[in-house]
């Protein structure tokens, strides 16, 4: 059998080629029912050359199905842990301004609070750091101390408030907080994975001072930091647009992959060309892999809501590892069953 290093190579020149083949490798199990051939996007992207995998490399450890939520684990999704023992875990939701109360000063309560809730189930936790908020729920998502001049106002957008990853007081904050996340729980035996928000910005228009360089700087050292800060985890970075360099999306998943950090998404469409899932199947078995199943990910298929569907192309397709679905009683029996 092939030695890691020479499949990651192989993976690479696969990745210059920005092949969309499906195939195995996947850690989640599937249905076997037919999957409609859909397209993926096979973006003209150019990888700089690749140095050997980092050797903190952490491949996944429990990898499956996880139900994801937001902010705290709610006693349903605890009642479906326990009546699911396939499911391995849960993928929560935590808010910048929620964990950084003041400049240096963090509140990992509600992370201790998840973790207390899910060691005596034996479960996971996979926690994502959202720096950004959306129409339906709108609200400033970075610390107060931030909205001054020297951080250039801290976040913009209109549809959507996203913190300026793009300016360089701004992510630096951020790296602190994924650095002070590193220090608590890089130990904790029920702490499954690091995933950040997703590169997409919406309009730029809603971001006047946006810088495409910028931003793709700041995210290399985003990743630098996750690598650093959680040596003894999967942590993965979420990818599917770079407004402004989207030509450049390979560059900074082989770039994680250098590190030691995996990729991933926010979305399973089987019916939309995102432009990173040419990049999935190609990292596959080389770097951790993982995806979210939004409620409106349901309706990108035929019937709405057929989510075997969604299993099988986040399977065999972008060949994940880990899948995080939103509780859709109706339409996930595939993993509840």
């Amino acid at each position: 059998m092939l030695n890691r290093n020479i499949k990651y190579l192989v993976s690479v020149v696969i990745l210059v080629l920005l092949t969309s083949c499906g195939g195995g490798g996947s850690e989640v199990t599937t249905n076997n029912k037919p999957h409609q051939s859909s397209p993926i996007n096979q973006t003209n992207n150019n990888p700089n050359q690749i140095t050997a995998i980092n050797k903190s490399l952490i491949m996944p450890l429990n990898p499956g199905h996880y139900i994801q939520t937001e902010e705290s684990i709610s006693n349903d999704v605890l009642d479906t842990l326990v009546q699911n023992p396939n499911i391995k875990g849960v993928s929560v939701v935590y808010n910048w301004v929620d964990l950084e109360i003041q400049k240096n000063v963090y509140d990992f309560s509600s992370i201790e609070n998840d973790l207390a809730l899910l060691r005596p189930l034996n479960k996971q936790l996979i926690i994502m750091i959202r720096d950004k908020s959306f129409k339906k729920d709108l609200f400033i998502p970075v610390p107060s101390y931030m909205l001054t001049s020297e951080y250039q106002g801290g976040f913009s957008g209109t549809d959507s408030h996203m913190a300026k990853r793009w300016v360089h007081s701004v992510s630096q904050r951020y790296r602190a907080l994924i650095t002070a996340l590193g220090a608590e729980f890089n130990s904790d035996p029920n702490f499954e994975a690091i995933k950040t928000s997703e590169t997409a910005t919406g309009n730029t228009s809603g971001h006047p001072d946006y810088n495409a360089e910028n931003y793709f700087n700041e995210l290399t050292l985003t990743i630098n930091t996750l690598a650093k800060a959680f040596p003894d985890k999967v942590k993965v970075f979420y990818l599917n647009w770079l407004p402004g360099m989207t030509n450049k999306l390979s560059d900074l998943a082989l770039h994680a992959a250098n590190q030691g950090v995996g990729i991933g998404g926010p979305d399973v469409h089987p019916d939309t060309l995102i432009p990173s899932y040419g990049l999935f199947s190609p990292l596959s078995g080389n770097v951790p892999l993982m995806t979210d199943v939004q409620y409106s990910n349901y309706e990108h298929v035929s019937p709405a809501g057929d989510s075997d569907q969604l299993l099988s192309f986040a399977t065999t397709v972008l060949n994940v590892d880990y899948i995080c679905w939103r509780l859709r009683k109706a339409y996930i029996h595939n993993i509840t069953e």
